[in-house]
């Protein structure tokens, strides 16, 4: 999981593209609208009208995703997995217009019922967000490396960023960052998985343990 204070993610947080706000409709369905958003240090925070069915999904699923992307690099994006914490009313609109003025739109609450949406941030994963520690995998060609580690324990959790992979007909090797060390265990466990042959492990200039399978 990527960091909420990395700087990467915070440009983005502060920043004034629009975020795409997901819920879970009732029949479990995914609903995603583009929404204004503001970022108060602990809370992503989103207005909303009471009449609409994302207010109804939230009202009966609190778990939500938010996907916003780097105005400066569309390659760039954080995914915001968490839950709406608190709801608290705003029948005079006034956050309403506080996005508005942040946004530098002219318009203004418009008189419908609005609420104030309060996200707790639980996960962050994205692209382009960069990691601490490089690590540097060597498998077999035609190793499928996703269904090889789908299962080992505390990897997905490193929001993993593939930065380079290189093929041949002898090796395919990547190097990929993770936001923090591949424990030795983690390390053990993917090198138990078939067809890999070397992970030179966090490549930080942290004391580390060299790992090799033949």
């Amino acid at each position: 999981m990527t960091d909420l204070n990395n700087p990467k993610v915070q440009k983005i947080l502060q920043s004034k593209a629009f975020a795409h706000l997901a819920t879970v409709g009732s029949n479990g369905e995914p609903q995603s609208s583009p929404m204004w958003f503001l970022w108060d240090g602990e809370y992503i925070k989103f207005t909303h009208t009471t009449n609409r069915k994302k207010y109804q999904n939230i009202q009966r699923d609190r778990r939500v995703s938010i996907s916003i992307t780097d105005s400066d690099d569309p390659y760039t994006y954080a995914e915001f997995r968490g839950v709406v914490e608190r709801i608290e009313d705003d029948p005079k609109g006034v956050f309403f217009d506080t996005l508005a003025e942040h946004y530098g739109a002219s318009i203004r609450y418009p008189g419908d019922p609005r609420v104030i949406l309060y996200v707790k941030v639980q996960r962050v994963v994205g692209q382009g967000l960069g990691g601490r520690y490089t690590q540097i995998l060597v498998v077999k060609p035609d190793l499928n490396v996703y269904e090889a580690f789908k299962d080992v324990k505390g990897l997905m959790e490193q929001g993993v960023q593939i930065v380079q992979e290189v093929r041949t007909d002898e090796a395919l090797t990547y190097v990929f960052k993770t936001s923090q060390p591949l424990s030795a265990a983690t390390t053990e466990a993917m090198l138990k998985a078939a067809g890999v042959w070397y992970i030179g492990a966090n490549l930080d200039g942290t004391q580390r343990q060299p790992y090799l399978s033949l």
